[in-house]
């Protein structure tokens, strides 16, 4: 009997920091999920956001003005696509979508346009009452 407790001991031992690292490994693989979703979803609200400035400074501009977007390629190492039409402005990607309906300009300004962000430059683009994207 006395040699088999301190085996049974080591066992135990070793039961018990398996579990531990399993147990470990759970949670932070959930949170890092929790994290990742978050990231994208910030993500996907930058590129939006620095979009619709751009579109509201055009509005402001002449006709005939345009102006040059750099924004990253990929957000999570997926691509996405920026679409600009009557019902707004929307990103979008395999992870999420974002709209945006441009405060009502639509009444004022035509929009059109759609681009892919693998070439990360775009081109806003103002006529005389229409407002459109593309890549150069």
């Amino acid at each position: 009997m006395r040699g088999q407790l301190p085996v049974f001991e080591a066992v135990l031992i070793f039961g018990i920091g398996v579990a531990i690292f399993i147990l470990c490994y759970a949670v932070f693989s959930s949170h890092q999920q929790s994290f990742n979703t978050f990231g994208v979803h910030a993500q996907l609200n930058n590129v939006q956001n620095v979009m619709i400035s751009y579109i509201l400074l055009l509005t402001g501009k002449d006709a005939n003005s345009s102006v040059r977007v750099d924004l990253p390629r990929t957000i999570a190492n997926l691509p996405y696509k920026i679409v600009l039409n009557k019902s707004g402005l929307f990103i979008e990607s395999e992870l999420g979508t974002r709209h945006h309906s441009l405060y009502g300009l639509n009444k004022t300004f035509g929009f059109d346009g759609s681009v892919n962000s693998i070439r990360g430059i775009f081109t806003i683009k103002r006529g005389l009452d229409k407002i459109y994207i593309e890549q150069p």
